[in-house]
């Protein structure tokens, strides 16, 4: 009896029938934001059983073409770094920083395949996005604990498997929760705040419910405005049009003009006067100084000018690049300034694998970003154009996108993941209407 019920155990159809590999797939959703180790751990397993069960043959979609070729083109990368790729020897770089740059990106092409077997339909997506909002919970409580209470970290769990990490607000420039960076923070509630509204946009007769959702959108907003991250206050702002549609700009366009208004006369040199010191006292400063010119004076490189380094080294390797993460010595060794990243995830996959694997990868992105814009926003069936998270899930990646080509948060892995399987349901919005128009013309 008990060899039977252990033969049922490593049966796959076992596994199905109880919906393993699902409940394992949403604890590890719902541990992302807050315990990524657990997370993973959880994400790969569900994964695997997936793979396994249902033998999907990776070549016949289309979709990981370029994508196995990016994989295939940043490998000979990191081969031609170990062998021709030599930077100063007093550099901190190493030719194995490639080789582990390569875990940012090839994995992540798995996710994005892997993840589309859970996200296969609109009901799939929805619950997706309501378990990414409530593993956000953690994010919001801690966040304020932080910014009133000064409630700091590291916090550590079972010997550092699970790192929570929060700063003193007097060493940063705004809210970091869990994420060790505010600008990181802030790109994390702009993926779960389009979700938010969503969830209010949709139908639901229980008030108390709909109450719990406002409180838990207005927390987020509210975040995101501690986060003091000019890039998260822009995805604040343009996720209500994407979501809510057209309709929003005659409120929203009055709040985009008082703003820009108030941005201008407390930081315009020329507008300097009582109203403008009067403004200031009524704005804390760390708003006000994101936009003033005081707020830049201590910059030692613009964003422009880590562009413009970064265009001059990548032409320097145009078709391998010079390896992952040679950007931070490159930059020292000229201009003795240390900067973490290029800040444009284009230039970032160029400079470390090449222009080729860059080109490749953006451009599949944005197509698959493209197609499922016009299949959500102009289809002309009514089940899309009242399907709130549909758009929410096409805000959410496209503001991510968006804010990786003047910053990059992508690099912590709560973030990429979650882009992976952002683009992946995407993609399987984009062979829903492939499938549906198919059925369409047999009939």
């Amino acid at each position: 009896m008990g060899m039977y019920k252990f033969k049922n155990f490593l049966d796959l159809k076992f596994w199905d029938k109880y919906k393993v590999r699902n409940y394992l797939f949403y604890s590890g959703i719902f541990f992302l934001p807050s315990a990524l180790s657990i997370s993973a751990i959880l994400i790969t397993i569900s994964f695997i059983l997936s793979n396994l069960n249902f033998k999907r043959n990776y070549l016949k979609d289309s979709w990981n073409i370029p994508f196995l070729l990016s994989s295939i083109l940043m490998i000979i990368s990191t081969i031609s770094h170990f062998l021709f790729i030599s930077i100063a020897k007093d550099s901190t770089w190493s030719p194995s920083l490639s080789l582990f740059g390569l875990f940012n990106w090839i994995p992540l092409f798995w996710v994005f395949w892997s993840a589309q077997s859970f996200l296969k339909n609109a009901e799939d997506r929805r619950k997706f996005a309501l378990i990414l909002l409530s593993g956000t919970l953690p994010i919001i409580l801690t966040g304020i604990l932080q910014y009133y209470f000064n409630v700091t970290g590291p916090f550590k769990l079972f010997n550092g498997f699970i790192t929570w990490y929060q700063r003193p607000l007097s060493d940063i420039s705004g809210m970091t929760g869990l994420f060790n960076n505010p600008n990181y923070m802030g790109s994390w509630l702009n993926i779960v705040w389009p979700f938010s509204i969503a969830g209010i946009l949709s139908r639901n007769k229980n008030k108390f419910s709909t109450g719990i959702k406002i409180f838990f959108s207005i927390s987020i907003a509210f975040c995101i405005i501690l986060t003091n991250s000019r890039n998260a206050w822009g995805g604040l702002l343009t996720t209500i049009p994407l979501v809510v549609g057209i309709k929003s700009l005659i409120w929203l366009l009055p709040l985009f003009s008082i703003l820009l208004l108030t941005i201008i006369l407390t930081t315009f040199p020329s507008l300097q006067g009582n109203l403008q010191d009067n403004l200031r006292l009524l704005i804390p400063d760390k708003i006000w100084m994101e936009f003033a010119e005081e707020g830049f004076s201590g910059m030692d490189l613009s964003r422009v000018g880590i562009w413009m380094y970064s265009l001059s080294f990548i032409l320097s390797s145009p078709i391998l690049g010079l390896g992952a993460a040679s950007f931070p010595a490159l930059l020292e060794m000229e201009t003795n300034i240390w900067k973490g990243h290029t800040h444009n995830i284009f230039l970032e996959i160029a400079i470390s694998y090449g222009i080729p694997s860059a080109i490749i990868l953006l451009f599949t992105i944005v197509l698959i970003t493209v197609i499922s814009f016009k299949i959500i926003y102009f289809n002309d069936k009514e089940n899309y154009k009242n399907l709130y998270f549909e758009r929410a899930w096409w805000a959410s990646f496209f503001i991510l996108l968006s804010s990786q080509s003047v910053d990059i948060q992508y690099f912590d892995g709560r973030i990429s993941i979650t882009f992976w399987i952002l683009l992946a349901g995407l993609k399987n919005i984009i062979s829903d209407n492939i499938k549906l128009k198919y059925n369409v013309c047999k009939k």
